[in-house]
C-alpha cells in the first residue's frame, strides 16, 4: 500500500549568492510530483539594485594635521573614508548614510605636515554588500598639493 501523506510544500524560498549589481536575471521553476509528473513556470525575471555610487569628492579645505573631505553618495547605507600615506590605508572614518541622493562630510584628523596622504571611500549598500569607490576620478585625492599649498602660504607669512 502506497504511503498516502500528500503533504504539499507550495512555498519554497532558494538564497542567491553572488549576484551582480544592476543586473537583469531570469529563471524557470521545474517541478515533479509524487506521480513523476512534471511542470515548469513561466520565465520570470528580476532585475538587482544598482550598486552605491560616490557621485562627486572633493577636498574642502586642509590644515596643519587635518583634511575635510566632502563627498556625494548614492545608493548606500554606510560610508567608509579610508585614508594614509602614499596608497596605504590605515585610517577609517565611517558614517551612515542615506540611500538617497545625499551630501557628507568629513574631516580627516591627526594628518604629518608635508605629507602625502591618498583617500577612498567604500560605499557599503542596504544589504550589506561593500564597493570601493568605482570611478577613478573619484578614488583618490592626493592631498600633498594642497600641503604644499598651505607650507607655501605659511612661509610667507
Amino acid at each position: 500500500m502506497k504511503n498516502c501523506n500528500s503533504v504539499q510544500t507550495t512555498d519554497h524560498k532558494i538564497r542567491l549568492n553572488s549576484l551582480q549589481a544592476d543586473t537583469i536575471y531570469y529563471f524557470k521553476a521545474k517541478w515533479t510530483d509524487e506521480d513523476g509528473n512534471t511542470g515548469m513556470s513561466q520565465e520570470i525575471s528580476f532585475r538587482t539594485d544598482p550598486m552605491p555610487e560616490v557621485i562627486t569628492s572633493k577636498v574642502e579645505r586642509v590644515g596643519l594635521d587635518f583634511a575635510t573631505i566632502s563627498f556625494e553618495v548614492k545608493g548606500a547605507s554606510k560610508a567608509s573614508v579610508y585614508y594614509g600615506r602614499g596608497y596605504t590605508y590605515t585610517g577609517l572614518k565611517e558614517i551612515n548614510t542615506s540611500p538617497v541622493d545625499s551630501k557628507y562630510t568629513v574631516i580627516l584628523d591627526e594628518l604629518s605636515d608635508g605629507t602625502t596622504y591618498n583617500y577612498k571611500i567604500s560605499l557599503t549598500d542596504p544589504e550589506g554588500y561593500s564597493y570601493d569607490s568605482i570611478r577613478p576620478t573619484h578614488l583618490l585625492h592626493l592631498l600633498c598639493l594642497e600641503l604644499a599649498m598651505l607650507q607655501y602660504k605659511s612661509l610667507r607669512m
